[in-house]
């Protein structure tokens, strides 16, 4: 099967008054999953559904539907395209049961053809089969359990299935493996989404493992696995703030980036003595060999991680994107290190190169607490940046690399790394105070194409500022290495072709200076860049920092220009389109 990506929002709630516009509520939480679709099925001793194309919000122009205990869904189109009858929840052809689903089932088409060949479908979707599937079986078994059993042994791919019943108002099902899942555990109900940051009202909340299955109702809940019950811990839910607030913000992006000072001293609170745990830290000094692993941006951050891990000890220091990693030959983990880098710590690339090259210890470096990779690794670090709503990451980035900046230091005590962190403090605050030249800059991002050109640091910045004007402007955008110009990229130079050069090292800065020269003598149209030790008359120049923080305080300014960028072109920043936050599915 053609390997797709995708990722939803499901939530499910009982004994919940006035259900649907709880869940409702919910839904707006997860709509950064998927916004393609949404819809709602709610059981009053009759399953009701309301669907919609026009996001969530839609929802409560429909009709209120009535009952304590629903369903609820945001899609991200994979399996068929965009429309009210591929929306979940969908309903099996005896209108007894209805299933919210995040996954990819790989075996949908076998599973049609062995077992549901007379059954009729209203939709191009996996979800409709994985129903009917479920409906057929309890015709045979008459138990819920033993149905959900027989269903995790037939479907092949990463699922969470949420599933309602007409004939028990009572309970909700569920299934989960690979894709994330958790119970909330409220004052006379529950509920169960694929985000803990959606619950409302939950005091404690419960991590579903892979090949788990259950119910919920608004006062116990039941998790089984290889049909035994199992004790689940719960954990106590921890919002330190509402990250779902704007705060006066036009957009989450914005805020987001407006944030990353706080971010900073966030992981300065938390990591008050910069003192890591001893095992990790011994770990990584007797290891010879470290793979970084990442996908997009967590990739980005990777490449800057090596830079300040190279020089140790004489290491061999390997940055991987997750996807490509999991697929090559001769992979040699003996004797290794994994270092993962996931905002969400659930990327699907991610959670197969664990799976793997397993045999390795291992530190995650993520941002959410009991996510999976949090679980599975030997060690976790925490980004501590709250919550991020904007499909492009910002202040996730630069929290990664503060985080691998201090595990940096821990190998090797070689600055005072309080005195770095308040520069640091220092510069962020003095780019919030340019906020106009880069709105400058943005405005002539007119053209269908713009370049980044750096070198060393500089050039692994460029790649995420790429990424960034890609993402939420459409503009095609590329990051290269300033001296690789004249090997090709030239070409594509021209009056309309708008370049951003950066320049952080003064060793090299000649060098870009002679290929700004070469885009300049092509009637390209360059801006820079650049730290006070180097500028002379360039159009941003930004307050010095450690060498390893530069790729900080160059990143921000880029942000700053996608952003502009796209809000002139009148684009969602927060949503845009064919993207979702995290990949959680293969």
């Amino acid at each position: 099967m053609k390997e797709v990506f995708n990722l939803c929002g499901i939530v499910g709630s009982v004994g919940k008054s006035q259900t649907y516009e709880f869940l409702v509520d919910c839904l707006e939480k997860l709509e950064y999953r998927g916004y393609d679709s949404c819809g709602i099925a709610v059981n009053d001793n009759q399953i009701k559904i309301n669907k919609s194309v026009d996001g969530v919000k839609s929802l409560l122009d429909l009709t209120i539907l009535s009952g304590n205990l629903g369903i609820a869904h945001t899609r991200w189109a994979t399996h068929g395209k965009v429309s009210l009858e591929n929306s979940h929840p969908h309903i099996c052809n005896l209108k007894r049961f209805a299933v919210v689903h995040n996954g990819i089932i790989e075996n949908y088409r076998e599973i049609k053809d062995k077992y549901l060949s007379e059954y009729y479908f209203n939709s191009e979707t996996d979800t409709e089969i994985i129903i009917n599937l479920f409906s057929c079986f309890y015709d045979i078994y008459h138990d819920v359990n033993l149905t959900l059993n027989k269903l995790i042994k037939i479907l092949v791919g990463s699922y969470s299935l949420v599933i309602i019943d007409n004939l028990n108002s009572e309970k909700i099902y569920f299934i989960k493996n690979g894709s994330p899942l958790f119970i909330g555990v409220g004052e006379n109900f529950n509920t169960i989404a694929s985000d803990v940051n959606c619950f409302k009202d939950v005091l404690n909340y419960v991590v579903l493992n892979d090949y788990e299955y259950g119910y919920l109702s608004k006062d116990q809940y039941s998790v089984y696995f290889a049909e035994k019950e199992v004790k689940k811990k719960e954990h106590e839910l921890e919002i330190t703030e509402d990250v779902y607030d704007l705060n006066g913000y036009e957009d989450y992006m914005l805020k987001e980036i407006e944030e990353q000072k706080k971010v900073i001293q966030n992981i300065m609170d938390n990591y008050y003595d910069f003192t890591l745990n001893k095992n990790l830290i011994n770990k990584l000094k007797q290891t010879k060999k470290i793979y970084i692993i990442g996908a997009g941006t967590s990739y980005h951050a990777g490449l800057i991680g090596k830079v300040m891990l190279d020089e140790l000890y004489n290491k061999e220091v390997y940055v991987k994107v997750a996807s490509e990693f999991y697929y090559e030959n001769n992979v040699d983990v003996e004797n290794a290190f994994l270092i993962f880098i996931s905002q969400s710590g659930e990327t699907k690339d991610l959670l197969k190169c664990y799976e793997r090259f397993s045999k390795a210890d291992s530190l995650v470096i993520t941002n959410v607490k009991n996510s999976s990779l949090d679980l599975l690794c030997t060690y976790s670090l925490y980004l501590y940046a709250n919550k991020e709503i904007a499909v492009a990451s910002t202040k996730a980035y630069i929290a990664q690399i503060l985080i691998l900046f201090i595990v940096r230091f821990n190998l090797k005590h070689d600055f005072l790394i309080v005195d770095e962190f308040n520069k640091l403090l220092d510069s962020v605050t003095d780019i919030y105070q340019q906020k106009n030249k880069f709105l400058e800059i943005a405005n002539n991002m007119k053209h269908t194409s713009a370049f980044y050109i750096g070198k060393g640091i500089d050039y692994f910045v460029c790649l995420e500022a790429a990424l960034k004007l890609k993402e939420v402007s459409y503009i095609h955008a590329e990051g290269l290495m300033s001296g690789e110009l004249k090997h090709g990229s030239l070409a594509l130079i021209s009056e309309d072709v708008p370049v951003v050069a950066l320049i952080s090292d003064k060793k090299i800065e000649t060098k870009v200076r002679n290929s700004i020269e070469e885009i300049k003598s092509r009637k390209g149209k360059v801006f820079s860049i650049v730290t006070e030790n180097i500028g002379i008359n360039d159009d941003i120049i930004l307050k010095e920092v450690h060498d390893y923080l530069l790729a900080i305080i160059m990143a921000i300014p880029t942000q700053y220009i996608a952003y502009y960028t796209a809000k002139r072109l009148n684009l969602n920043v927060d949503r845009p389109r064919n993207l979702a936050k995290s990949v959680t599915v293969e």
